[in-house]
């Protein structure tokens, strides 16, 4: 029940519960698997009262980035506004002001702070002497207030006086009267944000919204959206921005180049008044009118957690290891922010609506492909980097990408009735070397048949070829096994086995690649797949209900256990490359990982969120290291779920296996 409510603190009260299960001598899988969908979510254990005094009333609260400074004031305190050290080891500043405070904001670097006024004009001070502003700009006689931003590094900021210019002033200048205009809006500006290289702004105005380019002060697009953030939020990475827009409410996140959207965030009931991006994980945090802080997947849109109050002033330490946020009518508090270290989404748009076909490791390890209908893409693994989009279109479009080993891809292409004809040899080691794009790979050579799947040796690749007989393809491209005309799904690594579909329906056959002779014979559910242990020893086979395991040689039954997929989901399973573990799809959205010395079941992997929890048919396989899984789902997303790291955290909490 902890865990469905999805709340920011679901995390740290259902380990609670797991801590109390283990001290009552509860070890088992299903506890286990609690512990494992708690390390999954991201979130937030007990908080501690900033040594700040309470931010009253409708007071606001800012801190800077590295949380070595705090800003508070305004409310039922007047005309003066505080900045404190939150660890105590700064003595306190307070500083009289003009006009009542009601906003904050400090520069990237810590070292200015902009105090918004209730009148609608503005002052920039100095962190250091904060004493004594050192930029004042008055409202003026315009409908909008001041909109103002930072340089991340350099000591000038952008700011407009509610009129459509956007004006440049250096730290080091007295006076605004000559500050140049950099650009002019479509209507009065009132927010702005400076992107994290400071090369170009988002700039809202009345009406619109926009990033122009500063070099240039060329408008590179413009969305015509009514904002309600304060200011826009860019991504770390510049690639893009975000902004809470109205008709209906929701935070929308577009690529900065081109200002297309690429995810959208429907949740709250009313206006968004305030995001943050986490520095270092795809999360989005934002707070509404409807009294709602929101925890979102940055990448899907999807709600991740919640926490059902009004807060303000919220901000995320640069490190991303720390929350601060002031509860209402209640002083700011700092909050251990739990990442999590067992899984975690890879950075790239969606594409909506797709549903998987596979996805493929490189033989050294580095890259993975990954396909759905018209789309492969290129990752690379130790930076989780989204390198490259490759269309599929045509016969292409519904088959999965292998590796060989020089970098290149081996794709299976359609023939007549859906069989795969042959096999397409791609390279895209150009695409490797890029940061992003669409590109269109090479093709250097045909084979005669096509891939099938990857065998367990995470080497050879079973092929079929037009005739209908099959073939092991090495890396290297020669072939070591020449195959009957069977319907052949894996081969064993020792090449001794051969398991496919038989020739009647509704069975499969395992056959003896030295003369074709039967071994096995067995009925199927629908959608069934076969592995063979590396060391040759066990053929596993999963469907849709179960899945069952047989000694090679004597095919004996040694294990079985149900599943619960669905009529037309496909059973998956992939045995770990050391292989010490097996993972299967036990039900929607929910991998089980079994230890293969005596086939027990030790975790089921559920991910926080229900879009992962119902993202229908799964695809996944290990890293080389047998470290991670990697889980291909629908939308083309990819997660990992870190099995070194899961069962560090596990044995911490007495429950390793």
């Amino acid at each position: 029940a902890l865990l469905r409510s999805h709340e920011l603190t679901a995390r740290e009260e259902t380990l609670k519960v797991v801590i109390e299960l283990v001290a009552s001598g509860r070890r088992d899988v299903e506890t286990r698997t609690l512990a494992a969908r708690a390390l999954a979510m991201p979130g937030i254990g007990a908080g501690q009262m900033l040594q700040t005094g309470y931010a009253k009333g409708s007071s606001s609260t800012a801190i800077t980035p590295d949380f070595s400074r705090h800003a508070v004031g305004g409310g039922s305190q007047g005309k003066y506004f505080e900045i404190v050290s939150p660890s105590g080891s700064q003595k306190r500043v307070v500083v009289r002001t003009p006009a009542v405070p009601n906003n904050f904001r400090f520069s990237a670097d810590g070292r200015w702070l902009a105090v918004h006024f209730r009148d609608h004009s503005v002052q920039v001070h100095s962190v250091a002497e904060p004493e004594k502003p050192v930029f004042h700009l008055p409202r003026g006689g315009r409908r909008w207030g001041v909109a103002l931003d930072f340089h991340p590094k350099e000591a000038w900021w952008l700011y407009a006086d509610g009129s459509p210019a956007l004006r440049r002033h250096d730290a080091a200048t007295t006076g605004n009267g000559k500050d140049p205009v950099v650009f002019n809006a479509p209507g009065g500006v009132i927010g702005l944000t400076l992107a994290p290289d400071g090369t170009r702004v988002c700039v809202q105005w009345s009406g619109g919204w926009g990033v122009v380019e500063l070099a240039s002060g060329r408008l590179l697009w413009q969305r015509a959206e009514t904002s309600t953030l304060a200011w826009p939020v860019w991504h770390p990475s510049g690639k893009t921005v975000g902004n809470g827009v109205e008709n209906p409410y929701r935070f929308v996140l577009v690529d900065a180049a081109t200002g297309h959207e690429t995810t959208a965030f429907y949740g709250h009931q009313g206006a968004i008044s305030h995001a943050v991006l986490h520095p270092q994980q795809p999360l989005l945090f934002t707070l509404g009118w409807d009294r709602q802080l929101i925890m979102w997947d940055a990448w899907s849109g999807q709600a991740m957690g919640h926490l059902p109050a009004m807060v303000r002033g919220l901000a995320i330490r640069r490190d991303g290891a720390e929350m601060a946020f002031a509860p209402e009518y209640l002083g700011t508090s700092r909050y251990e922010f739990a990442v999590p270290r067992v899984w975690r989404t890879w950075e790239a748009p969606l594409i909506p609506g797709v549903s998987v076909i596979g996805l493929d490791v490189s033989l050294d390890g580095r890259w993975l492909v990954s396909n759905s209908p018209g789309m492969a893409r290129l990752w690379e693994i130790s930076t989780r980097r989204h390198v490259a989009d490759m269309p599929m279109q045509g016969a292409r479009s519904n088959r999965t990408s292998f590796w060989l080993e020089d970098d290149t891809l081996l794709h299976g292409v359609d023939g007549a009735a859906g069989s795969i004809a042959s096999g397409h040899r791609l390279d895209v080691r150009p695409m490797l070397r890029e940061n992003g794009g669409s590109f269109d790979p090479k093709e250097t050579a045909v084979t005669d048949g096509g891939p099938r799947q990857r065998m367990s040796d995470r080497r050879g690749l079973v092929m079929r070829r037009a005739d209908t007989s099959g073939t092991v393809l090495e890396p290297d491209g020669s072939q070591r096994l020449h195959l009957g005309a069977w319907e052949v799904q894996e081969v064993s690594p020792d090449g001794q086995w051969a398991a496919g579909e038989g020739s009647k329906q509704g069975e499969y056959v395992v056959r003896r690649v030295a003369d074709g002779g039967i071994v096995l014979r067995n009925p199927t559910r629908p959608w069934v797949n076969m592995a063979f242990s590396p060391d040759s020893r066990h053929l596993v086979t999963a469907g849709s209900t179960e899945v069952i395991v047989h000694v090679c040689g004597s095919w004996r039954e040694v294990a079985r256990w149900p599943v619960s997929i669905g009529f037309q989901g496909m059973g998956w399973v992939e045995f770990s490359p050391d292989g010490r573990h097996l993972a299967t799809l036990h039900a929607e959205g929910t991998l089980a990982l079994h230890e293969t010395a005596g086939w027990t079941p030790v975790v089921h992997l559920r991910p926080p969120g229900p879009i992962f929890q119902h993202s229908g048919t799964a695809r996944f396989q290990w890293t080389a290291d047998s470290r991670r899984l990697l889980v291909l789902t629908q939308g083309h997303r990819i997660s990992e779920w870190d099995i070194t790291a899961l069962r560090e955290e596990l044995g911490k909490l007495g429950l390793d296996w």
